[in-house]
């Protein structure tokens, strides 16, 4: 049609659909988590490789498939985004960084170039704070309602535990059809950080994706 913006189709690694059908299981259990995938005409071994990419059509259809669902507030897949069977999509973002403010503005290289439509910048980072922005390139419509955003922030929150601190607190700033801002506060105590970072190093070694902590 004359005059129709064509926008690249986007896409997602297979983490975060795999994360939420985590959640999912927790909440519902094993049937209900097999009827969430054949909603979504997926199986199981669509998200085995959770470094796999998949359109971002996808996520956005899952997410609705989530909300439908009932299946408690999108918060709570928080956890299930660091969970051992999902730390190998982390180990770009990881590698040669030592503290969370230097992880967030590389939360999508584990998108190929190619087909990557989000691009992440900092605008402020010291220790427990980070502020930035994700420049979005795909279909403003996918972005419809929000749910996206919302699942950015609550993968974002997770970011400090990756390096041992607690879950950060992550908000959502101003929204525009080509940009989303958030910010990311997190303690900066170092107990018991050690002994996390070492859990982390030994299942990122462990999985298909080895890094240099």
């Amino acid at each position: 049609m004359k005059g129709r913006h064509a926008y690249p189709a986007g896409q997602t690694s297979a983490a975060k659909i795999k994360a939420l059908l985590a959640c999912v299981e927790a909440k519902k259990g094993h049937a209900a988590a097999e009827a969430w995938l054949a909603e979504l005409r997926l199986g199981r071994g669509d998200l085995e490789d959770e470094t796999r990419l998949l359109p971002l059509a996808a996520l956005r259809s899952a997410l609705d498939a989530f909300e439908r669902g009932g299946f408690g507030a999108l918060e709570e897949v928080g956890p299930h985004f660091v969970a051992p069977e999902n730390l190998g999509v982390w180990a770009r973002v990881l590698r040669g960084t030592r503290e969370p403010e230097h992880a967030f503005a590389r939360v999508d290289a584990s998108d190929s170039e190619h087909g990557r439509t989000t691009r992440w910048e900092t605008t402020e980072s010291r220790p427990g704070l980070w502020r930035g922005r994700v420049r979005i390139g795909h279909d403003p419509a996918l972005e419809k309602g929000g749910v996206l955003a919302r699942l950015r922030a609550v993968e974002l929150s997770m970011v400090p535990v990756l390096f041992g601190h607690p879950r950060g607190a992550a908000t959502l700033g101003a929204v525009t059809d080509d940009a989303q801002e958030f910010e990311v506060r997190w303690s900066v105590s170092r107990a018991s950080r050690s002994a996390a970072l070492g859990g982390l190093a030994a299942g990122l070694l462990g999985s298909s994706s080895a890094v240099a902590l």
